[in-house]
């Protein structure tokens, strides 16, 4: 997939997260630092239940909420309508341990 995308594709040299994710970003940091295996599994786990999905990292991304102007927002997004139940807890259950756990990751600053 990374031959067919015109936007900067990063590497982050773990085999598991390059074999899985297409990671995509104009920052020059490490993301190596910052997506683990753990939140590469996650979010395999999760993709395979529902897709697409993207983890989002990026500044001032939902700027028509006031308390989030100028603010990072770090969150799983998918371009489906999430409605029935089963969905929802999956989506939930993922993408909490997935933000959580890049929550914790002290380079998400200089993203």
């Amino acid at each position: 997939m990374d031959f067919f995308i015109k936007r900067p594709v990063k590497k982050t040299g773990i085999q598991f997260i390059d074999d899985n994710l297409t990671i995509i970003t104009k920052s020059n940091t490490n993301v190596g630092k910052i997506i683990s295996q753990e939140v590469a599994s996650d979010f395999v786990k999760l993709n395979e239940k529902m897709s697409p999905t993207d983890i989002l990292i990026k500044d001032n991304y939902l700027s028509i909420i006031g308390e989030l102007v100028g603010k990072k927002v770090i969150g799983v997004e998918t371009n489906q309508w999430i409605y029935q139940k089963d969905d929802v807890e999956t989506l939930l259950t993922y993408g909490e341990q997935i933000i959580n756990r890049l929550r914790n990751v002290s380079d998400l600053n200089t993203i």
